[in-house]
C-alpha cells in the first residue's frame, strides 16, 4: 500500500481541483438531511437546525491500476491529504 499512496500523491496538489484538464468543469453532489429543528425564534426570524451535509465527487488524479498495486481497489485517504470544495452557507 506504500507503493500506492506514493504513487497517488507524487505530484499532488491539494490547492488545485482535480481534474485532469483545468477548462473541466467538476461536478460536486451535496446532500442535505435536516435531523431536527432546535429553536425558532419568529419575531427575529431565526432558526437554528441540526444538519447533515454530505459532498461527493471525482477526483480524476486519484486513480490507479489496481494489478499493479496488488489488486487494490480502495483505500482510505484522509480527509486533510486531499482537494476538498469550499463551502459557503449563507442567508439571503
Amino acid at each position: 500500500m506504500r507503493n500506492l499512496y506514493e504513487h497517488l500523491f507524487l505530484d499532488y496538489v491539494k490547492e488545485i481541483r482535480p481534474v485532469r484538464n483545468e477548462s473541466e468543469t467538476l461536478k460536486v453532489e451535496i446532500k442535505f438531511w435536516l435531523k431536527q429543528i432546535l429553536k425558532v425564534d419568529e419575531r427575529d426570524q431565526i432558526v437554528n437546525i441540526y444538519c447533515w451535509l454530505e459532498l461527493y465527487w471525482h477526483d480524476e488524479t486519484l486513480t490507479w491500476d489496481p494489478k499493479k498495486f496488488g489488486n487494490l481497489t480502495r483505500i482510505h485517504v484522509p480527509a486533510h491529504k486531499i482537494w476538498k470544495p469550499d463551502v459557503l452557507v449563507y442567508n439571503k
